[in-house]
């Protein structure tokens, strides 16, 4: 299933099928939604998602990352108590 978001749509949010949905006035050939978002990729779109998404990139380029060699040693640091 696919959803269509077209510029006429109102502001706001609501849900489909369930998961939180972002409408935006500037969906189609704009910074918001695209024009045709899957439905498994929903919730890639809520505010709140969006929200976490401009922290990180925020924290990324303020340098505040780890780097790991491995999978494993990122795991290893994500159970500890550091």
């Amino acid at each position: 299933m696919t959803v269509d978001y077209f510029t006429n749509t109102t502001a706001g949010e609501g849900t489909i099928g369930g998961l939180a949905a972002v409408v935006s006035t500037d969906a189609v050939g704009g910074p918001g939604l695209p024009a045709s978002i899957p439905s498994d990729e929903l919730f890639f779109w809520t505010r709140v998602w969006q929200q976490g998404e401009a922290e990180s990139a925020a924290a990324r380029d303020a340098g505040d990352v780890r780097e790991f060699a491995s999978g494993r040693e990122a795991v290893r640091w994500l159970l500890s108590d550091d």
